[in-house]
């Protein structure tokens, strides 16, 4: 809370500030993104936990199965985690920004978190399913059912029309609330413990970085199972016949078993 309700970092400075760490946050890390988008939707190397997941997406994809979605993700996080800081820090602002964990101060953050996420989430929604659908798509040129980015909305909107670009939108935010609301709660808690209250030197070098992993590990179990069922809803569609969830799925589980019994005949082999 000290650094969000800052007087000198405006609302302009939170949101380049967030959003730029975000973005390249999201760059580092966009591999881990993958595989977990992949395990929630329910692709079958998803399934299998992260160094298994890896290896089947390298050996499906390629290198580049790592890499897909990561310009849309990037555009996506940058003004979704900008805006969450920026209001958030209309409300940092009319607290103290330290003092003494109380009920009233958490009920207060976690309401305030979980509000300044969900608006974002509401501005940066269609970006989210365009990521995701593009995500749970082979990576190759010759099997992949949007080119890119453009594509992508282009189709959703022939097929589906604008309700397309919102579909997972009630999981979302309700996953938006409960991560933002926990994050920011759980940090303002940790940061007002009794010895960062005083100011007294941290216990360990780090210290700062290890309590921010905390809180976001805390937000995000709290918010996984929103998580789950957003991507799930995302990567699929009736108005997609043979590019649903289950399809995807079971082209993954083709590839799988193909690759895993080489040896086995084709039918038309003889």
């Amino acid at each position: 809370m000290r650094e969000t309700g800052k007087s000198q970092l405006g609302p302009t400075a939170n949101f380049l500030l967030a959003g730029t760490t975000a973005a390249l946050g999201r760059a580092f890390a966009h591999p881990l993104s993958i595989l977990k988008i992949q395990s929630e939707s329910g692709m079958p190397g998803g399934r299998m936990g992260i160094v298994t997941g890896a290896y089947w997406v390298l050996r499906l994809d390629g290198a580049r199965g790592f890499l897909k979605a990561l310009p849309v993700s990037i555009a996506r996080i940058f003004p979704q985690v900008g805006m969450q800081y920026a209001i958030f820090h209309q409300y940092a602002q009319t607290v103290k920004a330290v003092e003494k964990p109380n009920l009233d101060r958490m009920v207060g953050t976690f309401i305030a978190g979980g509000i300044a996420h969900s608006i974002a989430t509401l501005c940066t929604h269609p970006l989210d399913v365009v990521k995701t659908r593009m995500i749970v798509q082979p990576a190759s040129d010759s099997r992949k059912f949007y080119r890119d980015w453009l594509d992508t909305v282009k189709r959703t909107f022939e097929r589906e029309g604008i309700p397309g670009m919102y579909r997972g939108l009630v999981p979302s935010l309700i996953g938006s609330f409960i991560f933002s609301g926990s994050m920011f709660t759980a940090w303002d808690y940790m940061d007002c413990l009794p010895w960062r209250r005083r100011q007294a030197p941290p216990f360990f070098y780090g210290e700062e970085f290890v309590l921010a992993v905390v809180a976001v590990c805390a937000a995000s179990i709290a918010s996984q199972p929103a998580d789950v069922i957003r991507h799930k809803v995302m990567a699929s569609s009736p108005a997609l016949p043979k590019m649903g969830l289950t399809a995807f799925a079971d082209f993954f589980t083709g590839h799988l078993l193909m690759f895993a019994s080489p040896s086995r005949k084709s039918p038309s082999s003889g």
